[in-house]
């Protein structure tokens, strides 16, 4: 359906137009690809998600709208970075595209930015640099509410009560913060207005810091999580997450039954 939907904006985008309906048209039909791209990654299909990326990036550049420009990377170094066969270091460099291009006044798209610089620092080991990054990131959500929001798309992103909380649980779960990690968790388990998946991510990550000390049963928990997903809910998103698991446990706990099942549940990603 959604490709169905950008198909009938390509003869529109394929014609000569006057400059401003050029302009309007590249940001509509950036955000619409952003959408394509996002459910290719969710459906595994990476070759096609690789298309919709370069198409997304080209019309938001197009657009002329620079804050829409970083948003869009930002989306997709957050998709691209659970990926096992990507290269990080090419995320990395999308991700700080994204931070370059929303400058310096207080955005969403900034925060945006950073978030996903700093998860994609922590996934490539590199704890000290993602902490700041991070830390830069909760500096600038804090200053939100003393600028004006007035992109629509961001109005309501910045006023979130969640604050960074699931951008911390990951990062310091990957450090092996066991402290900052679980403060995290605990933060958005209490939110009232916190998604059933995003939930699942959250206990996941919990998995991911018990598998340290007790790395059967952490497995193990991995396995009922995964479990519990219905199929159309088994997104490149949480199976990735799944695999932090199996990461982070010791050298010789990945022969476990446990394991092998985890690593045969998240073959796909």
């Amino acid at each position: 359906m959604l490709a169905t939907d950008f198909a009938a904006m390509a003869p529109h985008l394929a014609k000569r137009q006057p400059d401003q309906v050029r302009q309007d048209l590249a940001h509509a039909a950036a955000s619409h690809a952003l959408l394509v791209a996002g459910k290719c990654v969710d459906l595994g299909n990476r070759r096609e998600s690789r298309r919709w990326w370069t198409k997304t990036r080209a019309l938001s550049d197009e657009s002329g709208d620079r804050l829409l420009a970083s948003w869009v990377r930002s989306r997709e170094a957050l998709y691209r970075r659970g990926d096992p066969t990507e290269d990080l270091g090419n995320v990395l460099t999308v991700a700080q595209q994204a931070r370059r291009l929303a400058g310096t006044r207080p955005s969403a798209p900034l925060v945006a930015a950073l978030t996903a610089e700093a998860q994609t620092l922590a996934l490539m080991g590199r704890h000290d640099s993602a902490t700041t990054t991070l830390q830069q990131a909760e500096s600038v959500f804090g200053r939100l509410s003393a600028f004006t929001v007035d992109h629509p798309r961001f109005r309501s992103w910045s006023q979130r009560e969640d604050g960074l909380w699931f951008d911390k649980s990951l990062i310091y779960t990957l450090a092996g913060d066991v402290q900052r990690a679980t403060e995290a968790q605990d933060a958005v388990l209490r939110q009232p207005s916190a998604e059933a998946l995003t939930r699942t991510s959250i206990r996941l990550h919990r998995a991911a810091l018990h598998v340290r000390s007790d790395p059967s049963e952490g497995i193990a928990e991995a396995v009922r999580i995964i479990d519990e997903l219905p199929a159309e809910h088994r997104r490149t998103r949480y199976l990735s997450e799944a695999r932090i698991v199996l990461d982070k446990a010791p050298e010789d706990a990945r022969a476990l039954p446990a394991a092998r099942e985890l690593h045969a549940l998240t073959a796909g990603t």
